[in-house]
């Protein structure tokens, strides 16, 4: 199923400036953590994502220069990533089906 993107941001996107990104970590009982690109400062770096019909996969990489992340177990967390752009009325974007973070 196709994702329905609104006209702003659709408009945004065909402008093809700087795309924002955004990841949301979901897990029952547990700390949500939602991470964007770009943000100060940036815990994730781009990610590679590929879809098809029937699956889809992705690798995410956060910087954790400071160690934030470190004692953080992401495994059985559910990942939605969401691409966006800056539009008229804000940051506005799209979200993907979840994702179950496995590594």
């Amino acid at each position: 199923m196709a994702r329905a993107l609104s006209g702003t941001l659709i408009a945004a996107q065909k402008k093809a400036e700087s795309p924002i990104y955004k990841i949301t970590l979901t897990k029952a009982g547990a700390t949500t953590y939602t991470y964007l690109l770009p943000d100060e400062p940036s815990r994730i770096l781009p990610f590679r994502h590929t879809e098809s019909p029937y699956s889809q996969r992705a690798t995410a990489r956060f910087d954790n220069g400071d160690g934030a992340l470190t004692s953080i177990d992401f495994r059985g967390y559910q990942a939605v990533l969401s691409y966006g752009a800056v539009t008229t009325i804000g940051n506005e974007y799209s979200d993907t089906a979840p994702l179950l973070c496995t590594d």
